[in-house]
């Protein structure tokens, strides 16, 4: 009776590592992909953040050529008048 009982045990425990073992490396996998994709994600964000930078700058650029045109239509208007 205690061998069929140790045995039951032996076979319970045994499941018991397989499981945990397959859990470990689902996590594994998990924490792999989650790494990834938050590098990636990260990755994305600061490229988006350069274009936009640059995209700032070039219209600043652009706003301040018109000021400089409306002026000079301005004072060429005043002129002719």
């Amino acid at each position: 009776m205690l061998d069929l009982k140790d045995k039951e045990l032996d076979s319970f425990s045994h499941r018991l590592r397989t499981i945990k073992t397959a859990h470990q490396k689902t996590l594994e996998t998990l924490t792999e992909t989650h790494q990834s994709d938050k590098a990636n994600a990260e990755e994305q964000a600061s490229r988006r953040d350069r274009e936009l930078k640059s995209i700032i700058a070039e219209m600043r650029f652009i706003e301040k050529e018109m000021s400089i045109s409306v002026v000079s239509t301005i004072r060429s208007i005043r002129i002719d008048m």
